[in-house]
């Protein structure tokens, strides 16, 4: 969304400076864009109505099993899990789908 002029001459010296601003303009979209599409959630049908209302990367406790994973796809199309997240715990919560205590959490997301 920015454009700016720059003399042929001079632009090998602003090269670096132009590349780090573009850079950090695209990380910060990225992260604000994260931050705003990530939701929690603890049921199959908040997970619904999360995918309801636009795309989001959903965090949910999960117990890992092929059972539920299928369920979470049938619940909502073209959801899968993407990962088990390594930063955070579910500590013994409810699996989303089948309610057995669990310590992972899923990253729930849809494939485009």
């Amino acid at each position: 969304g920015h454009e700016e002029r720059v003399a042929l001459e001079g632009l090998g010296a602003r090269l670096p400076a132009l590349l780090e601003e573009a850079h950090a303009a695209i990380w910060k979209r990225a992260q604000d864009r994260l931050k705003d599409r990530s939701v929690d959630v603890a049921t199959l049908d908040e997970l619904r109505s999360a995918f309801e209302e636009r795309p989001v990367f959903a965090s949910a406790p999960f117990c890992d099993t092929p059972a539920c994973e299928v369920a979470i796809k049938e619940a909502v199309h073209a959801a899968t899990v993407r990962n088990l997240r390594a930063d955070r715990s579910a500590d013994g919560a409810p699996c989303l789908v089948c309610g057995t205590a669990t310590e992972h959490i899923a990253v729930i997301a849809r494939a485009y």
